[in-house]
């Protein structure tokens, strides 16, 4: 006991002497067994036991979040690396595809790429409501073959056959 007062005891002896100072059982006080001198150390004991439990459960507290929210930071790097480079990759992917095909149209706004120039047309009318999102002259050629598909698709409507 003296040198756990003087704090030379170590982990070992407060684990070995644990269940000895839990399990006893002060119920009859024997002058043999149980001398006042007995009792303040086996009181002091338990102090020195609960006081290092305290100790011990607060570093851990203390050490656990930091460990938890240092993976959790290098897990968030890591992920917002993968999303640019996922990104990067599909900017790639998207400039080969319209350089690749001249058929294709992409729109300037949202970069959805669309295959017909009508489509693009109805794209820009009804998500951005800016039939004029391009210039005037690509404006009024696609007002020509809005009116053409119409009139296209009002003759076939008509047509008595079909």
């Amino acid at each position: 006991l003296n040198l756990l007062d003087k704090g030379v005891g170590t982990f070992e002896i407060l684990q070995q002497t644990l269940p000895t100072v839990v399990l006893s059982r002060l119920s009859k006080m024997d002058d043999a067994c149980f001398t006042e001198e007995r009792v303040i150390k086996l009181f002091r004991l338990s102090q020195l036991q609960i006081e290092h439990i305290l100790a011990s459960v607060n570093m851990l507290f203390k050490k656990f979040p930091y460990k938890t929210q240092a993976k959790l930071l290098l897990k968030l790097d890591y992920q917002k690396k993968q999303i640019n480079e996922l990104k990067d990759d599909n900017a790639k992917v998207k400039a080969t595809t319209l350089s690749a095909s001249p058929n294709l149209f992409g729109c300037k706004k949202c970069d959805k790429i669309f295959i017909s120039q009508d489509f693009l047309t109805i794209h820009l009318k009804n998500i951005h409501n800016k039939p004029n999102a391009l210039n005037y002259e690509e404006d009024q050629i696609l007002k020509c073959r809005t009116d053409q598909i119409s009139t296209q698709n009002n003759s076939e409507q008509s047509t008595p056959w079909r």
